[in-house]
């Protein structure tokens, strides 16, 4: 099981926020921007101590990185692009279903699919 490439630095992600264009919904936000070089597509996660505790942050980020990393391996999602997923409040109490249905939506409206 391989690690999908993920966003590390502050630039990164600034340069996301900066550039990109965002479509959100009542569990996440998404913001996306296309980048120069062509290579794979780029995940990065935003998720506040106001979402919740440690546990319940955690599992969000994991199900985001499980459906990005199947959507990856499926050969769905186009390349070069960076994607911001920002954690509401909401999120928190979805299941796996309802996450899976907000992001897989998300990444469509935005064009990543």
């Amino acid at each position: 099981m391989s690690r999908a490439p993920t966003l590390k630095t502050s630039r990164q992600f600034s340069r996301v926020y900066k550039s990109g264009r965002s479509a959100s919904d009542g569990f996440f936000v998404l913001r996306s921007a296309a980048r120069g070089d062509g290579g794979g597509s780029v995940l990065g996660l935003s998720v506040s101590r106001k979402v919740g505790k440690a546990v319940s942050r955690n599992k969000i980020r994991r199900r985001i990185f499980e459906i990005w990393r199947e959507a990856l391996r499926r050969g769905e999602l186009k390349p070069g692009f960076d994607a911001v997923f920002i954690a509401r409040r909401g999120a928190a109490g979805a299941d796996y279903s309802n996450t899976l249905r907000s992001v897989t939506r998300l990444m469509k409206r935005r064009g990543l699919l």
